[in-house]
C-alpha cells in the first residue's frame, strides 16, 4: 500500500507498507511542478534512496514509471488516484 500526500508548494511525503516485509522502513518524498511533472524518491530509513517514481499528475490521477535500483533495478509503470 502507498499512501502519500501533496502539499500547496509540491512537496510530496508518503510511506510504503507491504505484507510481504511488514518491518520495512521505506517513505516516500518529492515533488510535484505547476505543470504536474512528478518526481518521487524510494528512500529506505528516510536516507537511502533505493528507487523512485517520476511521472505526471493532474488534480485526480497521476501515472509514470517506476524504478527500484535496490532489487536490480526493476522497473514498471504506475497509476493512482484521488
Amino acid at each position: 500500500v502507498i499512501d502519500f500526500s501533496v502539499k500547496d508548494d509540491g512537496t510530496i511525503t508518503g510511506t510504503i507498507e507491504s505484507d510481504k516485509f511488514p518491518e520495512s522502513d521505506l517513505s516516500l518524498k518529492g515533488k510535484v511542478t505547476i505543470e504536474g511533472q512528478v518526481n518521487i524518491r524510494l528512500m529506505y530509513m528516510d536516507e537511502v534512496d533505493i528507487g523512485g517514481f517520476i511521472g505526471t499528475m493532474t488534480e485526480s490521477t497521476a501515472s509514470g514509471t517506476w524504478n527500484n535500483a535496490s532489487a536490480g533495478n526493476i522497473t514498471g509503470t504506475w497509476i493512482a488516484s484521488k
